[in-house]
């Protein structure tokens, strides 16, 4: 924990912020590198073909190295994969509702250290208290980096099983408030511990909407400022259209679970926790806005939300504020992976964007070998 901590303070301060913007790839931009890169592509996809399909894209260095590669099927009907096809990226959403709270409090709109007991609705707050929540110690920050407490809705039975048995039924963010007070308990004190629950972050999108008098979707494509990034093909699954420009949804599936991203009703996963979809190249593409200056205002925003709420149990990472920390080929790594087999990953000192899917999201650790494979490959010395 204190070494990660020791990172973060060298990653992310103004004087490490310049000196990234200053250092050259050390990798070089060349065909041989990129035919490198879609063999190491093929060889993940024909050692583990149960992934059905693979999409990824890099950049690196302000767009100076960009490469993108598909590989499989985009759906049964058996249409090639593409990058620029789109799939859910679920829970990838998170970074970008964390992201936006945190562009309202550089406004002076919000303070992570506000109880939510003064942003929430009052029927929420009901709801909540009546469960035994103490909305006035639990603060927004305990949210951002889960560790509120706060049961998570998804883990209820009536959850589970009416998203297998009924996938046509259309949710509410109220409904799955509901359910995380019914179906479940407080799981902790307040910042006891890091436990991973969706209903965070349904509070959070309401917090957002509560503040700005916005649909939360809205405030977050304009503060995220999707217009100047050239995010094109992302957007709301339950509350958008597709853009006209945009390929249709890849098909993605979940075996264990019985469920399948073009069946299931997109309210199942809309309100914060997930709900965007993107393409490898829109999440690549955001990801480098992000932590190369283009969306917070000052740096000290972005070293807010890469500070740790509290260590995991297993201490495999260090959960932040919709970002969790990790190491690849021996780089401190922040990113947020999906349910679907979905992940973004950023690596400051190579100043990579990763954004990758697996179609078949009972083979996600695949991504994994895969982006290990590939930033071993750029990472080597210059010749």
């Amino acid at each position: 924990m204190l070494k990660y901590n020791l990172l973060l303070v060298l990653l992310f301060s103004l004087n490490s912020l310049q000196l990234f913007a200053q250092k050259k790839p050390n990798f070089k931009e060349t065909t041989e590198t990129s035919a490198r890169l879609r063999i190491i592509l093929d060889s993940v996809y024909n050692r583990y073909p149960e992934t059905k399909g693979i999409g990824i894209c890099i950049m690196s260095a302000q767009k100076k190295f960009t490469w993108y590669g598909a590989v499989g099927k985009a759906n049964t009907k058996g249409d090639s994969l593409l990058v620029n096809h789109p799939v859910n990226i679920a829970s990838v959403t998170k970074i970008y509702v964390a992201a936006t709270i945190l562009r309202l409090v550089e406004q002076g709109k919000l303070n992570t250290e506000t109880p939510i007991q003064k942003l929430l609705s009052k029927q929420t707050i009901t709801l909540l208290q009546g469960d035994g929540y103490e909305l006035d110690k639990i603060k927004v920050k305990h949210l951002l980096t889960n560790t509120s407490g706060i049961y998570d809705f998804v883990n209820t039975p009536l959850f589970q099983k009416r998203s297998v048995e009924n996938p046509d039924y259309k949710w509410t963010m109220h409904e799955q408030i509901e359910l995380a007070v019914d179906g479940g308990s407080k799981v902790f004190n307040v910042s006891e511990k890091f436990e991973y629950s969706e209903t965070n972050y349904l509070l959070l999108a309401q917090i957002i909407e509560n503040i700005t008098q916005k649909p939360f979707y809205e405030v977050l494509k304009q503060e995220l400022k999707f217009e100047t990034l050239n995010l094109h093909h992302t957007w709301f699954l339950l509350q958008e259209e597709k853009p006209k420009q945009s390929l249709p949804m890849a098909e993605q599936t979940a075996q264990k679970y019985q469920v399948n991203s073009l069946r299931l009703n997109p309210s199942f996963d809309a309100f914060g926790g997930g709900g965007l979809a993107a393409t490898v190249q829109d999440m690549a593409y955001f990801g480098a806005g992000l932590f190369e200056g283009k969306i917070f205002e000052h740096a000290t925003t972005l070293n807010l939300m890469l500070t740790p709420g509290m260590s995991n149990e297993n201490k495999t990472f260090d959960y932040c504020m919709g970002l969790a920390v990790t190491r690849v080929q021996n780089h401190v790594a922040f990113g947020h992976g999906g349910f679907w087999g979905t992940q973004l990953k950023y690596i400051p000192d190579l100043k990579l964007s990763i954004g990758v899917f697996v179609l078949e999201r009972d083979t996600w650790p695949m991504y994994n070998i895969l982006i290990d494979a590939i930033v071993k490959e750029i990472s080597q010395p210059l010749k």
